[in-house]
C-alpha cells in the first residue's frame, strides 16, 4: 500500500493523497495557473520542492529564509467588523483590532487600515479622525 500524506484542503478539510496523486494535482494546477496567469510553467526542480513541502511530516511547514513572500490584505479590518450578508464575519471589532488580529493571528505582513467609504468627497470631513486612527494603529502595531 502506498504511503498517504496529510493534506489540508482551502476549506480546512483534511485529505490524505499518495505521493503520486499529489503530484498530479500540482502539476494540473501548475497548468492551470500558467495558462489562466499567460507565465511560464514551474520547472521539474520547483514541481519537486512544492511536493516536499507538502509531505513535510510536521503540522507547521515553512521556506527558507529569503525565500519568503509578503502577505498583505484588502481591508480586512472591514471585512471582520462588517457583515454584508455575503461577505464579512460579522465580529464585533474595532480597525485597530482588525489590524492587530491580521498581524498577530493571520500572518499578515501588511495591512489596510481603511475607511468604510473609499470616496475622496465624504473622506475629507473625517480626514483629521483618520489620522488619529493610523497614529494609534502605528503605535500599536
Amino acid at each position: 500500500m502506498a504511503t498517504e500524506y496529510a493534506l489540508r484542503m482551502g476549506d480546512g478539510k483534511r485529505i490524505f493523497l499518495t505521493k503520486d496523486k499529489i503530484m498530479e494535482e500540482l502539476e494540473a494546477g501548475m497548468a492551470n495557473a500558467s495558462d489562466l496567469g499567460e507565465i511560464p510553467d514551474l520547472s521539474g526542480d520547483e514541481i519537486d520542492k512544492l511536493a516536499e513541502i507538502l509531505m513535510m511530516p510536521g503540522k507547521t511547514v515553512s521556506v527558507e529564509q529569503g525565500m519568503e513572500v509578503p502577505v498583505t490584505h484588502d481591508i480586512g479590518t472591514l471585512r471582520l467588523d462588517g457583515d454584508q450578508g455575503n461577505s464579512g464575519v460579522g465580529i464585533p471589532s474595532s480597525r485597530l483590532v482588525g489590524c492587530m488580529m491580521h498581524e498577530r493571528a493571520f500572518g499578515a505582513d501588511t495591512m489596510e487600515l481603511g475607511h468604510i467609504d473609499y470616496s475622496y468627497k465624504p473622506v475629507k470631513p473625517v480626514v483629521a479622525n483618520e489620522c488619529q486612527a493610523m497614529e494609534v494603529c502605528q503605535q500599536n502595531m
